[in-house]
Parts: C-alpha cells; sequence; structure tokens
C-alpha cells in the first residue's frame, strides 16, 4: 500500500507530464507555422514564470518544483545545445531577447558563423 505521500508525488508528476505535452500541442496548434527556433525561448520562459510564482506562492510549492524538474529533466540538455541556441538566435521574433546568458548567446552566434 502506498503512502499518501507517494501518492500526491505521482500525480503532481503526472499533471506535470499532462502539462509539458499541453504546452507543447498548444504552441504548435495556435502558430501556422513553428520552427526549432521557438523551443528555447518558450522553456526559458516557462522556467522563469515558474521561478516567480516559487517565490510568490505559498501554495501549490510541490506543484511547481515538480514541474521545474521535469522541464530540467526533459529540456535540460537541449537548453545547452549551441545549435539551438542559434535557431533561436536566427529567428527574427526572439533573436537574444529570450536569454541574458553571454554563453548562449555566444554559442548561438558562433554556431551560426561555423554553419556559413
Amino acid at each position: 500500500m502506498s503512502s499518501p505521500e507517494s501518492t500526491v508525488r505521482g500525480r503532481i508528476s503526472d499533471a506535470a507530464d499532462d502539462l509539458k505535452k499541453t504546452i507543447i500541442t498548444e504552441l504548435a496548434k495556435s502558430e501556422s507555422s513553428v520552427y526549432l527556433g521557438w523551443l528555447l525561448p518558450v522553456i526559458h520562459q516557462l522556467q522563469s514564470k515558474l521561478n516567480r510564482l516559487e517565490t510568490s506562492s505559498q501554495t501549490c510549492t510541490p506543484l511547481i518544483r515538480a514541474l521545474q524538474n521535469g522541464l530540467q529533466k526533459r529540456f535540460g540538455q537541449m537548453m545547452e545545445d549551441p545549435e539551438l541556441a542559434a535557431a533561436a538566435v536566427l529567428l527574427p521574433k526572439f533573436k537574444t531577447s529570450w536569454t541574458d546568458t553571454s554563453d548562449v548567446i555566444e554559442a548561438g552566434k558562433f554556431k551560426f558563423t561555423l554553419s556559413n
């Protein structure tokens, strides 16, 4: 028999997975053309919003942390990928507005210069 705490954690994990799928699906549906360059800015924006919620929320902290952990687990390696950074930096909609991290911006610019 599982403890109530493990049941709650399981439900939070399932909710995080469902939310991730819903966000990606809705993003793809809402735009007539979606590019790979959208991935990092959208994930970065979601992480920023979750960080703000975590500091201001008095409830739902386990859910917020589960979502943050799920994003990191699923997309963490992608956030360091220079090709994905280049794809985001090269989109006129985003350019470098989605990140302040100079390493990411330089990696994106460097990858672009190598490919030309």
